[in-house]
């Protein structure tokens, strides 16, 4: 038995071992194929085959959702967290009959309930706007309670003579005593200057008497030669 399958590959979960490509556009079903009662599926049953396994899928993990809904780790979640699962795996239940995802099928019904109930939805935000602006007022006045800034703030300027007297005491000592760091960081540093010229000046002195003895040397060397030089001049003669 032979058909037309999509070109040079096989769809996703449906590769099975029996079936076995030999052309670009046909394939065959073994003839050991321990399934020999299988009917030849098109491509758009293929496609339709796919999509069933896969809302299968969904409603599995659904199901396994639910289980561990159940369990005793996920008892422990709050009541708004479970009210959100359930809702969740609701439109997922319903998107896998509906050929709709979730977020779909949570729109469509979100639409419907605001219809449903819009005047207490509209009384709902109202009471929502006006229970806001009774908190923000109550923020301001606990943040801004006049007398209270206004007690503290002459407490504030008010200072006494005693408290001038050790502010002014304390910025003099603290001048004083940075006054005296500095002079003597000055002295220590002038000392090291004089160290360093009296250094300077024995080096040049040194470098002053090896270079005479230099020059001296060299004046030598060249008496020796010329003398060395005069000695064959007089043995000849």
């Amino acid at each position: 038995m032979e058909g037309e399958v999509m070109t040079g590959r096989i769809l996703p979960g449906f590769s099975n071992p029996f079936l076995s490509l030999v052309s670009k556009e046909k394939c065959w079903f073994s003839s050991t194929d321990p399934i020999n009662s299988i009917r030849y599926k098109t491509r758009a049953q293929l496609k339709q085959d796919l999509r069933e396994k896969r809302e299968e899928n969904a409603i599995d993990k659904t199901r396994r959702v639910d289980a561990c809904r159940r369990c005793q780790t996920c008892r422990n979640h709050s009541a708004p967290y479970q009210r959100r699962q359930h809702t969740t795996a609701g439109f997922a239940e319903a998107g896998s009959i509906l050929s709709r995802t979730p977020a779909a099928c949570g729109f469509r019904w979100n639409s419907s309930i605001r219809k449903l109930y819009d005047q207490e939805l509209q009384e709902a935000k109202a009471i929502r706007k006006a229970r806001k602006k009774k908190k923000k007022k109550g923020d301001l006045e606990v943040r801004l309670p006049k007398d209270q800034f206004a007690e503290k703030l002459e407490q504030k300027r008010h200072i006494s003579e005693s408290e001038i007297d050790q502010l002014i005491r304390f910025l003099t000592d603290l001048k004083e005593q940075s006054s005296d760091g500095d002079s003597e960081e000055e002295e220590n540093l002038l000392r090291e200057k004089q160290q360093l010229e009296s250094a300077y000046q024995q080096l040049k002195d040194d470098y002053t008497i090896m270079k005479q003895n230099y020059e001296s040397l060299l004046n030598v060397f060249k008496v020796v030669d010329q003398a060395r030089k005069e000695i064959p001049a007089i043995k000849e003669s």
